[in-house]
Parts: C-alpha cells; sequence; structure tokens
C-alpha cells in the first residue's frame, strides 16, 4: 500500500563497520518472488562480514525496509585430513546466540571401513576455536553429543556468543580412541543484531520470523527426544522466564541415585570462568516433577546470570541435570518506552494428611495439615489437568480442571 512493487533481498559487506552510526557497502541485490522464503546468494570474497536486508523497492528507488539478519563471517575453508574421504562432509550453521545447526554426509562404505576399526559410537564434537590457529594449536573441546547412525544432522547448544566454533564427526572406539571422519568450517555466533526502532518503527527480526520460531521449536524437540535441557530467557530487568525438559531416563536415574527433590538453582556469572571459577548461587527453587517452566527473580540487572537444574540427595548432594548457557540481563535504557505482562496459575487445595495428592500423573508435596499448592507460569492456550486424592491405596476422588489463557495486543 506504500507502493512497495517488487520483494528484493540485499547483500552487505559490512567488515568493520559499525552499524550504529555507518551504512554498509552493498555487494548485490536479488529479486524474490512472493511465495519465495529462502535462496542462495554469492558470497564474492571470503573471510569478511556479511548481512542480508529483506524489503520492498517502491517508486524513486525508495527501500521499505522489513528486517535484518545477524552479522555473519563467511570464513575461507578448513582443508580437512586428506586421508578422509572426499564425500565426507560437515557443516556448523549458527541459528540464533544459543542454538547451532549441524548436517552432515558419510558414506556408509567410510562408515562400514571405520566400524570395522573399532568405531562403536558416531558423535559429534563442537569446539571453540577462538584465537585459535588450528595450524599448530588445539581447540577447546566444549561438547561432544552422540548420533544414530541414520541420523544426518542435529542441532546443538552454544554456551556463549561472539565467539568462533568448529565441529567435528567422528567415531570414537575402545580405549577413547577418535576415528576422525570430518570437520566443519569455523563460524562465529554473533550476538543478535539490534535495530534503531526509533529509526525505523516497522523493524522486525529476522531470526524471529514464525518459520524460524517452528524451527527452533522443531529443534527444541529434536534436542528433548535425547538429552535432558534448560534455557533462561530474561522477561524484564527484575524477572526470567526458565523452562526445561528431563528426559525420563535420566530422572529415573537420578531419583534412583537418592535424588528427592527437583531444584532450580539460578547463579551470577559476571566475570566468572566456569572452566575453573565456580559461580555464585544467587537463589534456589524447589519445583513439583509436574512442572516444565516458571518465573524466577533477578536481583541486579545488567548482570550474567545461568540457571542449573537437579536434584537435591541426601546430605544436600547436588545430582546436576542440565545448565543453561550464560545470559546477560539488561537494564532498560531510562527513557524507553516498553511493556510486558505475564501470569502465573497456582493450584491450591486441601485433603486429610495421610492422603496422596497427584496432579498431572505427578505426585504433589502435601504439608503436615494436608495443604498443597502448584504455581506454573500460565502459557497461552489450554492447560489440562487431572487431580486424583488417594486414601490408604483405596478410595479415590478426583477433580478435573482446565484453565485457557489467550493474550491479544492492541
Amino acid at each position: 500500500q506504500q507502493g512497495g512493487s517488487q520483494l528484493v533481498v540485499r547483500l552487505y559487506d559490512v567488515t568493520g563497520i559499525d552499524l550504529s552510526y555507518q551504512s554498509p557497502q552493498i555487494v548485490q541485490e536479488y529479486e524474490s518472488e512472493e511465495t519465495a522464503h529462502d535462496r542462495f546468494v554469492e558470497i564474492p570474497i571470503s573471510d569478511r562480514d556479511y548481512i542480508a536486508e529483506i524489503g520492498y523497492v517502491a517508486d524513486g528507488e525508495r527501500w521499505l525496509f522489513i528486517a535484518r539478519s545477524a552479522i555473519v563471517r563467511v570464513f575461507n575453508p578448513v582443508h580437512p585430513d586428506p586421508t578422509v574421504e572426499e564425500e565426507s562432509s560437515i557443516v556448523l550453521t549458527s541459528r540464533t546466540p544459543q542454538w547451532a545447526d549441524i548436517s552432515w554426509e558419510i558414506s556408509e562404505t567410510k562408515k562400514a571401513a571405520l566400524r570395522q576399526q573399532g568405531g562403536s559410537q558416531l558423535v559429534v564434537r563442537l569446539y571453540d576455536v577462538t584465537g585459535i590457529d588450528l595450524s599448530y594449536q588445539s581447540p577447546q573441546f566444549v561438547q561432544q553429543y552422540e548420533c544414530e547412525e541414520t541420523a544426518d544432522d542435529r542441532f546443538v547448544a552454544i554456551p556463549v556468543s561472539d565467539r568462533d566454533y568448529m565441529v567435528e564427526i567422528g567415531y570414537v572406539a575402545d580405549g577413547d580412541g577418535w576415528l576422525f571422519i570430518a570437520r566443519s568450517g569455523i563460524v562465529r555466533v554473533f550476538n543478535p543484531v539490534h535495530p534503531d526502532p526509533t529509526t525505523n518503527p516497522t523493524v522486525e527480526n529476522v531470526a524471529l520470523t514464525s518459520e524460524t520460531a517452528i524451527g527452533l521449536v522443531d529443534a527444541q524437540e529434536k534436542i528433548s527426544e535425547e538429552e535432558s535441557s534448560i534455557v533462561l530467557t530474561p522477561r524484564t530487568p527484575k524477572w526470567a522466564y526458565v523452562s526445561w525438559y528431563i528426559s525420563k531416563t535420566q530422572n529415573e536415574t537420578l531419583q534412583q541415585q537418592g535424588g528427592c527433590q527437583l531444584v532450580v538453582r539460578l547463579y551470577d556469572v559476571t566475570g566468572i570462568d566456569l572452566s575453573y571459577q565456580s559461580p555464585q548461587l544467587v537463589q534456589q527453587y524447589e519445583c513439583e516433577e509436574v512442572a516444565h517452566d516458571r518465573f524466577v527473580a533477578i536481583p541486579v540487572s545488567d548482570r550474567d546470570y545461568m540457571i542449573e537444574i537437579g536434584y537435591v540427595a541426601d546430605g544436600d548432594r547436588w545430582l546436576l541435570i542440565a545448565r543453561s548457557p550464560n545470559v546477560r540481563v539488561f537494564s532498560h535504557a531510562q527513557g524507553d518506552f516498553w511493556f510486558v505482562a505475564d501470569a502465573e496459575l497456582i493450584i491450591h487445595g486441601a485433603t486429610q494428611a495421610n492422603t496422596t495428592v497427584n496432579i498431572g500423573g505427578h505426585n504433589i508435596k502435601i504439608k503436615p495439615d494436608g495443604t498443597f499448592h502448584l504455581r506454573l507460569p500460565f502459557s497461552d492456550g489450554l492447560m489440562d489437568y487431572l487431580i486424583t486424592v488417594a486414601a490408604d491405596g483405596e478410595s479415590t476422588r478426583t477433580i478435573h480442571k482446565k484453565f485457557s489463557q489467550e493474550t491479544s495486543e492492541s
């Protein structure tokens, strides 16, 4: 309606450019169909920083901006070991400052040969290579992920953004031997670019389109099928949202080891190197087994925080389940106009002290006077809980409660 006639993707070279006051150098412009949602673009020179923008061209070459990507470093390729078969490859692609996508291709012949050499488990290894010259220095190992033979991709958690990462794929053999298959190029995982909303009120973040959001949900589903995870998301300078997934296998294992109370712990990690320093415990929150998210209070903004989930066992032993990446909780600049609204659901009740209460398939703690409560973030959509009370293992009473919330913005 403003005259936009042609949807266009623009590629810019932003090497050495401060986008807060300098204009990027346009490299190429690509006309796009209305039905398209992706495309390949040619990179003229590697080892430089690039961004993409999407928008409409209007009469008189006016640019109607829609969204801008994060800055991406396009590195020269790392030349793998020449003894590795040429058809084997692995690619690391940064999706957000916290998550990256890995895809690989390995011939069945190569797999069979390495299994004959003792390869027992296909593994992806993530390395931090910031400031590392791989020609004579070893990268810093971050994490190892076991993979199914039939898989050809997976998501991995990025512990710290604004650093360089690389992945390798190979087999672990007897005695922790490493049978290398392929190595990716080096990828810079940047902090998100925050466009100035005062200069363009219609700015949207490319990384947060609906399709990307769906992709991230799919990514977390993939992760949740294999391993436990926890994510810390700041909501305001005073509050943060925590969500987690605990695999059934790990849950049962830790309970067998004596884990009796599920707990979320918030740590201040400002200026802390977790490879050799201990973080400062801020607060501990007891959680019900039925819960998978909650809000936590942030005592001081403009600091770095990290969250852990685990079980407390006898003797105050800590049985760790998962740890989040470090997250910076910023304060809002004075004069900024902002608005956040969240809600919590509290289910509370009372029964005889010698009974058991089960909500959504999980037992809930009862106080000595027979009262109980369950506190959960109130998400949009339907929250459906079957509440069952049993006495002496025979007599039961059931209450079915359904809650719904719909958030509208105007």
